[in-house]
């Protein structure tokens, strides 16, 4: 089966060779001296990530702020750590706060290259004396990681070793900006602490209780390498955020398709639309053509019923008259006044344009009928 990788946040993965040393381990505890930033270059990142817990000691503000946020399970002491217990101790922020130091002279030096040097005075507390007070007396402590930026010699004289039995100590072993070693100011309190040497790896020194020597001593023997099986977290945020630039590829190429196959269908339906509507028209003018031969043969129709109306009445009134002889003249006044009018509303019609333009079909009609008969 395969094991996933162990994902590295230290600056030179030394957490990868903690991690073959102690990652049989589920669970533990570390002491973080100089810790920093809670996750970029983190020594104690990956741990914390895998259930263990520790105490980080940090003086710069911003970054104990950062460690409280971050790692809820650790005790965060801001301070300096220092062989004076109590009171405070200047310190020298630098403007890249991973330089910030408690030694003047390095802090000079970050001056004449361009740094920002601000003094301050933050609390000064040995490191046995911040064990205690965390309890861990009695507590396993798996590694303990120092990267104070010149001050090494004087964490490892704050600590009573024969007490505080770390199985590794790291420490960091250049002056910073620099590959020029440091350790001998320091490594001999651990050797004379019963520690052994285990591995350089370009920027730590690596030393073993010798108590656990037997048991780990093959395991810390070499730098950082292929055969760890790690990553380093940077590379898996560009993988991650890789991955997101594909999906949200995919998701555009997608929404493009669907946009396409929208305006596709929009297209379609206007031609649809405007076929509709071309035969909407159609039907409109057949359906007036229909409506005005309707009303033609309406008005042709109530024509000649007038007509023969108005020719009945003509015969109907002489017929009295002769047959009578003494019509009486109030019959007589209806009769011509109503032939007056139906003449001259015949008359009126006949002269409309639509009967104008009829004319000839009625002619055609009426010559129909005639070779009918």
């Amino acid at each position: 089966m395969t094991t996933a990788p162990f994902v590295s946040y230290a600056q030179n993965r030394e957490d990868v060779i903690l991690h073959r040393v102690l990652g049989d381990l589920t669970t533990g505890r570390y002491v973080d001296v100089g810790a920093n930033d809670p996750v970029e270059d983190s020594v104690s990142k990956a741990f914390y990530d895998r259930g263990w817990s520790g105490v980080t000691v940090e003086p710069v503000h911003e970054f104990a702020e950062r460690q409280r946020a971050e790692r809820p399970r650790d005790i965060v002491v801001e301070a300096a750590i220092n062989e004076q217990e109590g009171g405070t101790v200047e310190f020298l922020e630098v403007s890249d706060a991973r330089l910030s130091t408690l030694v003047a002279d390095i802090a000079e030096g970050h001056e004449r290259n361009g740094w920002e040097v601000s003094r301050t005075q933050v609390p000064s507390r040995r490191l046995d004396a911040v064990l205690d007070e965390a309890g861990w007396g009695n507590e396993t402590i798996h590694f303990l990681s120092i990267d104070t930026e010149g001050a090494e010699e004087a964490v490892l004289r704050s600590i009573d070793l024969s007490r505080f039995r770390p199985w590794v100590i790291l420490v960091e072993a250049t002056k910073p900006q620099s590959t020029e070693a440091s350790h001998g100011d320091w490594e001999h309190l651990l050797l004379a602490a019963d520690y052994r040497f285990a591995v350089f790896d370009g920027l730590s020194r690596f030393y073993l209780a010798a108590e656990k020597w037997d048991e780990y001593g093959d395991r810390i023997s070499a730098p950082a390498n292929v055969l760890d099986n790690y990553v380093t977290y940077r590379s898996m945020e560009r993988e991650t955020e890789l991955e997101r630039l594909s999906q949200a590829t995919v998701d555009l190429n997608e929404a493009l398709r669907v946009t396409s196959e929208d305006r596709d269908l929009i297209r379609a339906s206007r031609d649809a639309i405007a076929v509709d509507r071309d035969r909407i028209a159609a039907a409109a003018r057949e359906f007036e053509r229909a409506s005005a031969a309707r009303d033609q043969q309406a008005t042709d129709a109530i024509v000649r019923w007038r007509a023969a109306a108005f020719g009945a009445w003509s015969r109907a009134a002489t017929s009295s008259a002769t047959v009578t002889g003494v019509a009486s003249s109030e019959e007589l006044t209806f009769l011509r006044n109503h032939t007056h009018a139906v003449t001259m509303e015949l008359a009126a019609m006949r002269n409309t344009l639509s009967w104008r333009i009829t004319a000839p079909l009625r002619k055609v009609r009426r010559l129909g009928r005639l070779v009918g008969r």
